[in-house]
């Protein structure tokens, strides 16, 4: 895990030192008669508390009395504007997010406005990275449009007299748009790609931090933010990996700056959810926002009375570390969605929804909830919620990675391969590990949690899997023909101790759906996706939406996990033998 971490720290800042043109042109003197195509650089004073927020504006070339909408566009999580259509940076190659620029791209060679910006404590924009505050960057947004309505207002096209606005971006850049939206109510039309409804969820899930992505995140984010992320980001990484306990008014401020705290309808400041059009993008084997949140977001802005739509695709943010199918921090997009009998360019197909909405374009006949897998998949009226009802039991599961375990998984290897381990360990772990290995010492739980990060990042892949133990497997539903698990899993558990009626931990016990293939080629989690729980008490939970295809005899179960390399750092610190008692309700619904 260091090494992953260090190795996309390293690219990152490669990529962040190469240059790329901007074709920056001054901005030209406008008049009713017309307007040229140009590309201006401008920088605006936030009207939340002055901070410069930069910006990109591509301009339409325009006839006398010729108006066109405007579309805005947010970068991701490390990243900074889009400055030049005609090339693409490094850092977006790298890392596999130019989805929304592409949007964009699109939209300009429509004839749109585009404004792409450096979001705060990103790029050329000054302040601290606050993680999407409605009073910093959702002020941010709306100072934006300001800008673009003082200096081009009678060539952007209105509808009573409010301008036409559309928005797009990817992860951080479907946050601004969210939380945009509902500070600015000129917004018309938003394309939020794999973003988030809850932070609090994306990052603590049922107070479990979320440890690679939340390393992920700080690490990577540290270097290319030029150390402006906010100090309590900083305090809540490091209380994730020591106590797992980030503070009260972290997690307030998480849920502040999320969308569902307007969809709950009790922030003090009154806003609500956007008036706003919505198309959802999100993906099932995402393990930083995943498909759940999406169907979150969906519901709340459906609720509302918008027009909102979601499609669930594969990918998202995936990380080959942790999961099955994942690539270094790739953050991927199936080129072509399938709803029902109906296929779309997933890039044209949100350009189109933004075009409806923002100039009466052609209707996109998007179904609301589009479920794609890889060549086929479904088109349906709303997301389905539970469904087939079927109980479970854990007996005797044993919290916490045991040092007995790993002891056990070290003397597995032949001589030369241990030796290799050792070697490749930093001196003090490996003298840790090797008085372990020989006998000499049976270190305390917290020497071992010191090392086990370090012990993770060079043991061989098949026994890190080994202790991601899918053998706690109670099988559920077998599928006939023609059945599909699609729409969201939920779930009824009642964790107790085993043993004694006064507990002496806080347990952390992860849950995930498996399939056990009907032609023996080895049980998997369902999109790579695991549900944390922590503590003695009762569950209710949502499960993370799937859109999986069963063929006739697979098995369909759930697993129970004592740890996942998703939470590497979080377990529970004194082991503890627990009892489960469930109830999994499974959306299974005819192809």
């Amino acid at each position: 895990m260091i090494r992953l971490l260090v190795a996309v720290i390293a690219v990152l800042l490669s990529a962040c030192n190469s240059s790329s043109s901007s074709g920056t042109s001054s901005q030209p003197a406008a008049n009713h008669s017309g307007l040229a195509a140009a590309i201006v650089d401008a920088v605006v004073p936030s009207k939340a508390d002055g901070t410069e927020i930069a910006l990109t504006a591509f301009l339409p070339d325009l006839a006398p009395g010729e108006t066109a909408p405007l579309l805005i566009h947010g970068h991701g999580w490390v990243l900074s504007r889009t400055k030049d259509f005609e090339s693409t940076s490094p850092i977006d190659q790298v890392l596999g997010i130019e989805t929304s620029v592409q949007v964009a791209k699109k939209a300009f060679e429509a004839g749109y406005f585009v404004i792409s910006f450096d979001q705060r404590g990103w790029g050329e924009s000054g302040g601290n990275v606050e993680l999407m505050d409605p009073d910093l960057e959702g002020l941010d947004v709306s100072s934006i449009i300001d800008w673009a309505v003082a200096n081009y207002g009678p060539y952007i096209s209105s509808e009573g007299g409010d301008p036409l606005i559309g928005a797009v971006g990817i992860s951080y850049g479907g946050g601004f748009q969210t939380i945009g939206a509902a500070v600015d109510d000129r917004f018309d039309a938003i394309v939020p790609i794999i973003t988030w409804n809850d932070l609090r969820y994306s990052l603590f899930p049922n107070n479990v931090p979320k440890s690679v992505w939340d390393a992920i995140l700080v690490l990577t984010g540290i270097p290319t933010s030029r150390f402006s992320l906010a100090p309590d980001i900083y305090e809540a990484f490091i209380a994730g990996l020591t106590t797992m306990n980030p503070s009260q008014e972290f997690s307030d401020k998480l849920y502040n700056n999320s969308p569902v705290s307007f969809c709950d309808g009790l922030r003090a400041d009154g806003r609500g959810v956007p008036d706003v059009d919505v198309l959802f993008v999100q993906g099932t084997e995402d393990v930083l926002f995943n498909a759940t949140e999406g169907w979150r977001n969906y519901e709340c802005f459906k609720k509302a009375g918008n027009d909102a739509r979601i499609i669930l695709q594969r990918d998202g943010h995936l990380v080959s570390a942790v999961q099955q199918n994942g690539q270094l921090l790739l953050f991927g997009m199936q080129e072509t969605v399938y709803c029902g009998d109906q296929s779309y360019d997933t890039l044209d197909v949100m350009f189109r929804f933004l075009d409806e909405k923002l100039r009466g374009g052609a209707p996109t006949g998007l179904p609301n909830v589009c479920l794609s897998q890889m060549e086929k998949g479904q088109a349906l009226a709303e997301m389905p919620v539970g469904g087939f009802d079927a109980a479970f039991e854990f007996d005797n599961l044993l919290t916490g990675v045991a040092i007995e375990t790993v002891l056990g998984l070290l003397l597995d290897l032949d001589p030369g391969a241990l030796l290799t381990v050792l070697n490749d360990l930093p001196t003090d772990v490996s003298a840790v590990v090797s008085a372990l290995v020989n006998g000499f010492s049976n270190p305390s739980a917290d020497e071992f949690f010191a090392v086990l990060p370090a012990l993770l990042n060079v043991l061989p892949s098949e026994l890190v899997d080994e202790l991601v133990t899918y053998q706690h497997f109670v099988p559920l539903y077998q599928a006939g023909q023609g059945k599909v698990l699609a729409g969201v899993p939920t779930v009824k558990v009642d964790v107790t101790p085993e043993l004694s009626e006064t507990p002496v931990s806080d347990p952390v016990v992860f849950l995930g759906l498996a399939v056990d293939p009907a032609d023996g080629s080895g049980r998997y989690l369902v999109h790579d996706q695991v549900t944390p729980m922590r503590g003695f008490q009762s569950f209710d939970l949502e499960m993370s939406a799937a859109s999986l295809t069963l063929q006739p005899g697979d098995v369909l179960g759930v697993v129970a996990m004592t740890f996942h390399t998703q939470f590497v750092s979080s377990f529970s610190r004194v082991p503890e033998l627990v009892h489960l008692n469930g109830v999994v309700s499974l959306p299974i619904i005819n192809e």
